[in-house]
């Protein structure tokens, strides 16, 4: 064996370490992004979003709300402090029944789509 198989096999290169980086950065960032996306683009395709950005995605507009209710009421329970919660039209339970009222319209078009494939633009037969 040459010393550079050795190398690859007991440590990360430098390329493995900035692939991995980069592909934890998009997902991270695609997560956090989705339901902006869903907003702005509405007729987007179904392999847009892999399945686990849409699970975490998921995950997040689930528990964001919570967080940011608890995280109110414990700052609410600081004496002397009249800290007043952020004012506006929609809060984030209502970005979150957004979402997933987003959600459901995109997968009745999905399985739509699924029925009829020829409907969908990007759509390519695999196998």
């Amino acid at each position: 064996m040459s010393p550079s198989m050795n190398e690859s096999k007991g440590s990360m290169s430098l390329n493995q370490i900035q692939d991995f980086a980069i592909n934890f950065v998009y997902n991270a960032c695609s997560i956090v992004t989705m339901p902006v996306e869903m907003a702005i683009r509405p007729q987007y395709g179904s392999r847009y979003f892999p399945p686990v950005v849409m699970f975490l995605s998921a995950m997040l507009m689930v528990f964001l709300p919570l967080f940011f209710t608890f995280a109110t009421a414990v700052v609410q329970m600081i004496p002397f402090a009249r800290f007043r919660g952020p004012v506006g039209l929609i809060g984030m339970w209502g970005i979150s029944r957004l979402f997933f009222l987003g959600s459901l319209v995109h997968g009745v078009r999905v399985w739509k789509r699924m029925i009829r494939m020829e409907t969908e633009k990007n759509s390519l037969y695999e196998g």
